[in-house]
């Protein structure tokens, strides 16, 4: 099991790779003024923190499965196979037969743990994003602004000030993860909304718990964003490849 890299990992994983260097260029592009520049870096941190909780619960989870689901599969060996059947589309089935067998529940609880981390991932990259965008616009109003939680009314509002935001590079991506928070939170499926990006067309219908959400993409996506955003709105100096004339 690989775990998800925070943007210094990934840059020094993946420095002179050229599908990532435009990318990379972006990050490595610093704003001009201390305002702007504490925070990207509060930004910066944010999410490091949430990579690195979302970090320690899947190393618990890796230690726990080394335990749990070789003890299953000898438990379901012995009942010939039978919660091979139990399918994961049908919650009520998932739901009974946990309540009877209490190998099967701590089995689906250790799937579920996965789930519910990658899920918890995206509330908090989306809170992180709307919290940054609403302090970003509050520095470039050069005031005291009220913050909103209406995604189209901050977008409208970096646009009366000339600032595009859905132009930058991982806007698509963040808007998904917009779109996605709200599922996991409300319907906590794959309904019209969400199955208009790409990625969750063929999950159309699905329950999100059985959908392998892309995180990787969504953090480094969080990262580009913020860090551009920050960037676009004052002057910035661009040091390519992270490497300082």
């Amino acid at each position: 099991m690989s775990f998800l890299p925070t943007i210094n990992e990934f840059i020094n994983e993946n420095d002179g790779n050229p599908l990532h260097k435009e990318m990379i260029d972006d990050i490595c592009e610093f704003p001009e003024g201390e305002k702007r520049f504490e925070l990207r870096l509060q930004a910066i941190q944010r999410i490091d923190d949430i990579v690195m909780f979302h970090r320690f619960v899947m190393v618990t989870h890796k230690n726990n499965q080394q335990v749990v689901e070789p003890g299953f599969e000898a438990f379901n060996e012995h009942y010939q196979g039978i919660f091979d059947n139990v399918c994961d589309d049908n919650p009520e089935q998932v739901a009974t037969t946990r309540m009877a067998f209490n190998a099967f529940d701590i089995y689906k609880q250790q799937s579920q743990i996965k789930c519910i981390a990658n899920e918890s991932l995206v509330i908090n990259l989306w809170a992180t994003i709307e919290q940054y965008t609403n302090r970003a616009l509050q520095v470039l109003l050069s005031k005291q602004a009220s913050n909103s939680h209406r995604w189209h009314e901050i977008v409208n509002k970096f646009k009366e000030n000339d600032f595009d935001i859905e132009l930058l590079a991982a806007y698509e991506t963040i808007n998904e993860i917009r779109v996605l928070n709200n599922k996991i939170k409300h319907s906590y499926s794959v309904d019209e909304q969400l199955a208009k990006f790409q990625y969750f067309r063929i999950y159309d219908g699905k329950s999100i718990s059985n959908v392998p959400l892309r995180v990787q993409d969504y953090i480094l996506a969080t990262y580009h964003f913020i860090v551009q955003l920050i960037n676009i709105i004052g002057p910035s100096e661009r040091y390519p490849d992270g490497e300082e004339g």
